[in-house]
């Protein structure tokens, strides 16, 4: 799918909404574009300091919905299946969260989503650009157009940008070799807590290759999370993707 196929689907789309900077810069930049946003914010039992009440005192409360959605189940069921890959367990937990996105974009009738991915966090297996664009893919598969917004601005471009539209998160932690953190602004991930004290994060030091061997071994079996949670609604995900194809006519070029 590309963003003009999209864009005849009717105004709205949806970001992974942590409340961090990266994720609320994507919303303000989704607002921009699409005339309603669904943030959706994952509730796999990290605490979380979100900024989203600022959004909707931004845009209104008619442009701006906000979603928790539970994973812990899935989230679990990926770190079991992964153990003996704990150096990727940040890359399991996000697969997890992609995949329940393309959940919530089939149930809302929604055909644009993003993350809040950026090219200065690209040692982070999940924001490498051939991880995202294996994403990608993994999305159009569901007639999801999947984009990370934000993945070329700077850190100073993020602050600057939200600092025009009155959104402050206060000074960054800063350590060498790494982005920089607003502690207490921010969501707080117990694996992540490494990345804003040491540079040298014990969690990330992949080759991509290593990244895309774990997700051709892991996206079949996310894929059946899919069809298995449709099955117990009692949805015909055939049906749906068949409706969404329908929608985009013959430009739709997908081979779901």
């Amino acid at each position: 799918m590309t963003l003009k196929e999209v864009e005849k689907l009717g105004r709205k789309a949806s970001v992974m909404f942590s409340g961090g900077v990266d994720s609320t810069l994507v919303a303000c930049i989704l607002l921009d574009k699409f005339d309603a946003v669904h943030l959706i914010t994952f509730d796999y039992g990290a605490d979380l300091f979100l900024r989203y009440a600022r959004l909707i005192d931004l845009f209104g409360p008619e442009r701006v919905r906000h979603d928790f959605v539970n994973i812990r189940k899935w989230w679990l069921a990926s770190q079991v299946r992964n153990a003996r890959q704990f150096n990727l367990v940040c890359m399991s937990c996000k697969l997890i969260m992609h995949t329940r996105s393309i959940c919530y974009c089939l149930e809302n009738d929604i055909f644009a989503h993003s993350d809040g991915s950026i090219r200065e966090q690209g040692q982070h297996p999940e924001q490498m650009e051939g991880t995202l664009k294996i994403l990608h893919d993994y999305y159009n598969d569901y007639y999801i157009d999947f984009t990370s917004p934000a993945y070329e601005f700077s850190t100073e471009a993020e602050d600057s940008r939200l600092a025009e539209l009155g959104i402050d998160f206060g000074a960054r932690v800063r350590v060498p070799g790494a982005k920089g953190s607003h502690i207490h602004k921010q969501p707080f991930c117990l694996f992540a807590f490494f990345d804003v004290l040491f540079s040298d994060n014990p969690f990330y030091p992949h080759s991509q290759e290593d990244v895309l061997e774990h997700l051709r071994k892991n996206l079949p079996w996310a894929k059946n999370l899919i069809d298995s949670y449709f099955e117990d609604k009692g949805l015909d995900l055939s049906k749906i993707l068949s409706k969404r194809r329908e929608w985009l006519g013959p430009e739709a070029h997908n081979e779901a």
